[in-house]
């Protein structure tokens, strides 16, 4: 073997481990009532780096009445993080383009959420993500 497959072997060796070890993400299912965020009164879009599409995500406060894990594993793990998410108060901003003339979510509504928590050491480096479950939004 040459010594350039030597380097791209040992290279790859080297990002195995990297790539073993990669987190799943945590998914919860959320119930939360939407409050003013830190930033606005009331729900507004703004645009962000989380994606690149043109359109931008909606700010919202939430209160988190209640959360549980999706597919109601067996993971412990996940099932303490989704727990503990019951009774914070939050700023978020939710997966999805949003008209800034057509906002359909307001202070006091409940929402059902699909929560979706990752290593903000790997990509995509933003560790929460949260899409509407139901057509609320």
């Amino acid at each position: 073997m040459n010594a350039l497959g030597l380097r791209i072997i040992g290279s790859l060796l080297l990002l195995l481990p990297g790539l073993a070890s990669a987190q799943q993400p945590l998914t919860c299912v959320i119930h939360a009532k939407v409050i003013p965020s830190q930033k606005y009164g009331a729900p507004k879009t703004e645009y962000t780096r989380l994606k690149n599409d043109g359109k931008p995500m909606l700010l919202i406060g939430v209160d988190i009445l209640s959360s549980r894990v999706l597919g109601g594993t067996k993971n412990r793990q996940q099932q303490q993080y989704c727990q503990s998410l019951t009774g914070q108060k939050k700023d978020i901003y939710l997966s999805r383009g949003f008209d800034p003339n057509d906002i359909q979510i307001h202070l006091g509504d409940e929402l059902t959420l699909k929560h979706l928590h990752l290593s903000a050491k790997q990509y995509p480096f933003w560790p929460d993500f949260y899409y509407p479950l139901t057509d609320q939004a």
